[in-house]
């Protein structure tokens, strides 16, 4: 399935960084516009804002790298309440470096009474700590901090939402069409331009996850 909408960010040998980079003209194009943030020494800090949306794009760059680029999206609610914090960029296996692999897990971090990461942050808000130990991305990708995506879970339940894993567990086991790991632009596209159905994006999943 080839979304007419998407065909750009399929070229052959895009980075993460061309990808975000051509999600940041789309945001322009789509009403969005550039606000400065609360930076370091480690990273500058910038963010995507639009009064239609209930939705929030951070880019983070590392000044360690030349240019590099990491997106963090958010609800505009959750922007708002942290957007005089530093946000940050960390990995277990790499150091944040431009010879960092496009495919490295990495994870979204933000300062507040010490560093945190961003879905941790917002899981704080809506469950007490210790009723569940961990947290289950729905879809996936560090790049999308939702409240309703972010899922506090036991650590099976964690683990039956990882591909090629067997579970029985109906809500939380893998399913291809809600992983946005490499197709984050697609949910963009879904929920913060309108451009295309969730259905849409679900299909889209389906076959570039298979």
């Amino acid at each position: 399935m080839v979304l007419k909408e998407l065909e750009k960010y399929e070229a052959v040998g895009l980075s993460l960084t061309e990808k975000i980079q051509l999600i940041e003209v789309d945001l322009l194009e789509n009403g969005f516009s550039l606000v400065s943030m609360k930076g370091s020494n480690k990273n500058l800090n910038y963010a995507y804002l639009s009064e239609d949306s209930d939705y929030a794009v951070i880019i983070i760059e590392p000044v360690c790298t030349n240019g590099r680029k990491y997106l963090c999206i958010l609800t505009r609610e959750v922007y708002e309440q942290n957007k005089e914090l530093a946000f940050s960029v960390e990995s277990n296996r790499h150091k944040i470096s431009d010879d960092m692999p496009d495919t490295s897990e990495f994870r979204i971090m933000v300062y507040r009474k010490g560093i945190v990461d961003v879905h941790t942050a917002i899981w704080e808000r809506i469950v007490e700590k210790g009723e569940l130990p961990e947290i289950d991305h729905q879809y996936h990708s560090h790049i999308i901090n939702l409240e309703e995506i972010l899922r506090p879970c036991t650590r099976e339940q964690n683990r039956a939402n990882i591909k090629g894993v067997k579970s029985d567990d109906l809500v939380f086991k893998y399913k291809s069409e809600e992983d946005f790991s490499f197709t984050w632009y697609a949910f963009v596209y879904w929920k913060l331009f309108g451009k295309i159905t969730k259905e849409e994006a679900f299909a889209y999943n389906l076959e570039k996850n298979s």
